[in-house]
């Protein structure tokens, strides 16, 4: 689903909740995005939608600093409406990063092992996991998916785990950040099987990436 969509959607949720503030709020994004779509004339790409985004915040921030000391009314729209736009960041973002929907980039590369275009906010956070990585020695890794299936599979509610050595040797085999090629916008894994998870990462990445947007 692109921006557009999402933003539309969320416009007729605050309709139907009679959120005033939080439909104006949403119609000024979709403006924007729509005219910036018409001026390519083409569809946006996730990268150009996020753009869009961070100019209305900024545009936003400089008009709530620039409002008289006297305007608190102008002052407190800007607030509410920031809180709009960073609400809706953050819900973006999460189902950029989310492997429980198979129709995020995460779950597209999760279930073809190839993900082509992989919106750059990805392949930040994966750079940020990479690094992370190699501060911890290796034991902190976004392709430990594998393992956690297994031991999903073969979890116990009476609280004893059997796993035959082979088994977990097969998981572990499929685990390893370095078997996950990032290059020309593009991810794939090096083995069949693989898969990505970001659920440990994710959360306090979309907290930094607002609180720097918001701070700038």
């Amino acid at each position: 689903m692109s921006m557009i969509d999402s933003v539309r959607a969320a416009m007729v949720t605050a309709m139907k909740e009679h959120d005033k503030e939080r439909k104006e709020s949403l119609s000024m994004l979709l403006s924007a995005l729509k005219n910036k779509q018409i001026d390519k004339r083409e569809d946006l790409t996730e990268a150009e939608e996020f753009e869009v985004v961070k100019k209305e915040i900024k545009q936003t921030k400089e008009t709530m600093e620039l409002a008289p000391a006297d305007r608190e009314d102008i002052k407190e729209q800007c607030s509410k409406r920031l809180a709009v736009y960073e609400d809706l960041c953050r819900r973006l973002l999460a189902d950029v990063f989310t492997r429980f929907d198979a129709a995020s980039p995460v779950g597209a590369l999760n279930a073809r092992g190839v993900l082509a275009d992989a919106p750059p906010e990805l392949t930040a956070l994966l750079d940020h996991a990479r690094r992370v990585g190699d501060l911890t020695g290796g034991a902190f890794d976004v392709t430990v998916l594998p393992l956690l299936r297994l031991l999903d599979e073969r979890r116990n509610p009476a609280g004893s785990l059997h796993l035959a050595e082979s088994e977990l040797r097969e998981a572990l085999e499929l685990v390893g950040a370095e078997h996950l090629d990032v290059g020309g916008g593009s991810l794939r894994f090096a083995r069949s099987g693989m898969g990505l998870t970001l659920d440990g990462i994710a959360k306090g990445h979309i907290a930094e990436c607002m609180s720097r947007e918001l701070a700038a």
